[in-house]
């Protein structure tokens, strides 16, 4: 059986994640430091299992997100470089989907850029919903975590 600090270097190379053994009875993931924050999530070492990489990989995909809900980051990612192909707006890869920097715009462009941004991924097939942050700081597209709609990203 690997080590804790063998499984980390393998993991590490692998995934950019790291593992780290802190409490007993507890494993702690950190994802790859990036946008200047690092997630982590602790998990309970299972009695009847040994921990092994692939056991490591697999739990990766929960750092970051809540309730165990599935990271779609990757998925994110890939529609928000499409998506910027058209549209020359700031934007970060969230939880809830893409966020697009409308600080010091006016309404009529907000919903102009809305409008063109749900238009295209209604034109994709892509089901999304949309809202502003309450300071209006942020235009939040929140894209579904369908299995279907997933499916369709990763075919773009």
């Amino acid at each position: 059986m690997d080590s804790i600090k063998n499984l980390n270097i393998k993991l590490k190379s692998i995934t950019g994640y790291t593992v780290s053994e802190i409490f007993e009875g507890e494993i702690t993931i950190y994802s790859p430091f990036e946008n200047s924050y690092i997630d982590y999530k602790n998990f309970k070492k299972p009695k009847n299992k040994k921990i092994d990489l692939q056991w490591l990989i697999n739990k990766c995909q929960y750092v970051g997100v809540k309730n165990n809900e599935i990271n779609c980051k990757e998925e994110f990612k890939k529609l928000q470089k499409i998506i910027l192909k058209n549209l020359s707006k700031k934007s970060n890869v969230t939880s809830y989907g893409l966020g697009f920097e409308i600080m010091f715009t006016n309404h009529k462009e907000i919903h102009a850029e809305k409008d063109i941004i749900c238009s295209y991924l209604f034109d994709l097939g892509i089901k999304n919903d949309f809202d502003i942050s309450d300071a209006s700081w942020v235009l939040r597209i929140k894209i579904s975590k369908s299995k279907e709609n997933l499916e369709k990203i990763r075919n773009l």
